[in-house]
């Protein structure tokens, strides 16, 4: 079962003039459920509303018709228990040939929600490398989850077809940006975070968000910053994504992660977990 268009339907098509498909003309958000329960419901709803503002489409998302729609997908599926990803794609529907957008009065916008089991996080150190493919700084693609992925996509093939479990990509300058289906920490030596910048390229990521606060709180100095590819392969690395949490990373499975860094990544991990069951209770109380 899918939700399109407000609509629950076993089965669904998309228009062939959608500008979705043919131009990457929209948007999309990965969300954690647990228990059938949307996480941080409100941080996605917010990122993805301000890039339909930036994107100039105007399309309103209630966030209880869509809490309830996520809900009901996963019964429907199998999977109102335990771990599973739910992804709302919006894009500016069908249109005319070519790239101005269609008439106010034509616009009619595709939202679509799907979903899917979600494998369990692994705690084994992720291994990285330094992909070929590039990201950009000041685009809109790289500001906001638009549909234009492919970057991410030549990446994470990257990877895969090299036997590792992502690729660190690098922005014009040379600074590390982030992984191709993640966010980017690494743990200085004096025990601290640090994270690219948003003008960098970072996407503000609703888990790097949490996971700042929680470090914050926790009393850990967060900083963010350029960070230097040199870091990256000599630093411990933290990954952080909506579906995965936080995960150990090293460039090349690197034996860079001394006790008292495994330590201070625990007392993170747990922080974040505790978060993320804080937000489930409230999603199930609303």
């Amino acid at each position: 079962m899918i939700w399109l268009n407000g609509d629950f339907l076993e089965t669904g098509a998309l228009s062939t003039a959608d500008r979705g498909f043919l131009l990457g003309d929209g948007l999309f958000e990965t969300m954690l459920v647990v228990d059938g329960a949307p996480a941080f419901l409100t941080a996605h709803l917010k990122r993805l509303g301000e890039g339909l503002s930036a994107l100039k489409l105007d399309v309103s998302i209630d966030n209880t018709a869509l809490r309830n729609a996520i809900g009901k997908l996963a019964e429907a599926a199998g999977l109102a228990k335990g771990r599973a990803v739910a992804r709302l794609t919006v894009s500016r529907g069908p249109g005319p040939r070519g790239l101005k957008f269609p008439s106010r009065d034509a616009a009619a916008p595709t939202v679509l929600l799907t979903i899917a089991p979600a494998q369990p996080p692994s705690s084994a150190v992720a291994n990285v490398m330094i992909s070929a493919y590039p990201r950009p700084m000041d685009s809109l693609a790289a500001r906001h989850k638009t549909l234009n992925y492919l970057d991410n996509v030549m990446a994470a093939n990257e990877a895969a077809e090299a036997g590792r479990d992502d690729a660190i990509m690098l922005n014009a300058r040379g600074d590390a940006v982030c992984a191709a289906a993640a966010n980017l920490f690494l743990l200085t030596d004096a025990g601290e975070l640090a994270t690219p910048l948003i003008s960098d390229g970072a996407l503000p990521g609703i888990v790097r968000s949490v996971l700042i606060d929680c470090a914050k709180r926790a009393g850990v100095k967060v900083t963010e910053r350029s960070i230097s590819e040199q870091e990256i392969r000599q630093l411990p690395l933290i990954l952080t994504s909506s579906v995965t949490g936080l995960r150990r990373a090293a460039y090349e499975a690197a034996d860079v992660w001394r006790v008292s860094q495994q330590a201070l990544f625990d007392r993170l991990d747990n922080a974040y977990k505790q978060a993320l069951e804080a937000d489930i209770r409230t999603e199930k109380a609303s």
